[in-house]
């Protein structure tokens, strides 16, 4: 992208560093653990070891309640990075729109799941009273709002809201 290191005026925060661009004189900061000085992707990690391992269901709730990562967490961890990366880089138009949206509708998928599956633990565990008082349909106002709200983006939005509907229905 046409980036150099940065002048020597320009001191970088701890855990970033710097690039520069001469035409149109722009200095990027490139975060590498912030705020909490690392990445927190845990979940994804151990949801990656459990599932992928191919075992039975006590075994990968064991798995997935282990701090450590494994190798399959990793993979997920990096394929998930790898996307992530991807889809920013390649966003043109809109992309604080697609900025804002994404995670909300990634948020809204959490909470059609929570509405359309069981809890994975028989005994109950630490997610369990979210799946308790069973969400009604006045919950999910956000989601309507969101989708109604990204028409602001004419034919892209159509993109979204129907890759949304198709990768959730998909996943459940």
């Amino acid at each position: 992208y046409g980036c150099t290191q940065a002048p020597d005026e320009f001191k970088a925060p701890q855990d970033c560093r710097l690039t520069y661009n001469p035409d149109p004189k722009r200095v990027y900061v490139h975060v590498f653990a912030w705020p909490f000085k690392h990445l927190h992707l845990d979940g994804l990690a151990d949801t990656g070891d459990g599932l992928y391992g191919h075992r039975s269901t006590t075994t990968i709730l064991a798995i997935m309640k282990d701090s450590r990562i494994g190798a399959m967490g990793l993979v997920a961890v990096l394929c998930c990075l790898a996307a992530k990366w991807a889809g920013i880089s390649s966003m043109e138009m809109n992309r604080s729109l697609w900025l804002l949206l994404v995670p909300a509708y990634s948020r809204g998928a959490v909470l059609i799941a929570i509405k359309s599956m069981p809890y994975g633990r028989p005994g109950g565990g630490t997610g369990h009273d979210f799946f308790e008082p069973p969400l009604e349909a006045a919950d999910f106002w956000a989601l309507a709002l969101l989708a109604a709200g990204s028409l602001a983006m004419g034919w892209d939005a159509l993109k979204i809201n129907v890759g949304f509907v198709l990768i959730v229905s998909a996943t459940l």
